[in-house]
């Protein structure tokens, strides 16, 4: 049996390497024709060991690039993320601060509507007083007896035609009693 199977697709593939080989074509292979094959396949086995010890070196190269790359990318990402959620916290802290202006002005009416001296400093100058109407009286209609408000709930509205829009766009104040509902 062959010590080599399968080598060769075919055997012309075989006689072609044998004929070059065969420097002189007589068909068999002498000594110094050996010793010329066998130099010219220990020289292909060396330049295929370089070509596979190159190939070996680039091949880590590109796996280093790659996790130097995947590492870039994963700062990268967690930079986006930290950056999102700046920029949520900037947003969530402009929301309150647009909820805390609006309470402070809903107060600042209150204190108008009821007369009452704000809570934060005095204002200089002579009280707004030109801009409010007198407290209407609501009545409030329904079936259900325990659903009408206390005979004292009062509203009042601004009357002044220079209110600024912001001034128009604040919820109702409404007194029931000794509460104060705000209406939205």
């Amino acid at each position: 049996p062959p010590l080599v199977d399968n080598l060769f697709e075919s055997d012309a593939e075989l006689d072609a390497l044998f004929q070059s080989f065969d420097g002189d074509g007589s068909g068999t292979l002498d000594l110094p024709e050996l010793k010329v094959a066998l130099a010219q396949m220990r020289d292909a086995s060396k330049e295929s060991q370089k070509l596979r010890h190159s190939l070996e070196k680039a091949l880590q190269a590109l796996r280093r690039e790659a996790i130097e790359a995947q590492a870039a990318l994963r700062a990268h990402l967690a930079e986006a993320q930290a950056e999102d959620e700046e920029r949520i916290s900037r947003d969530q802290m402009r929301e309150q601060e647009a909820a805390a202006t609006t309470v402070a002005k809903v107060g600042k009416r209150h204190d108008r509507v009821s007369g009452s001296a704000p809570s934060g400093p005095a204002p200089s100058g002579p009280a707004p007083s030109s801009g409010l109407t007198p407290p209407k009286k609501h009545t409030h209609h329904s079936a259900n007896p325990s659903a009408n408000p206390p005979a004292d709930t009062s509203v009042a509205t601004l009357a002044d035609p220079s209110a600024s829009q912001t001034d128009a766009q604040l919820p109702e104040l409404r007194k029931e009693g000794s509460m104060l509902v705000i209406e939205i």
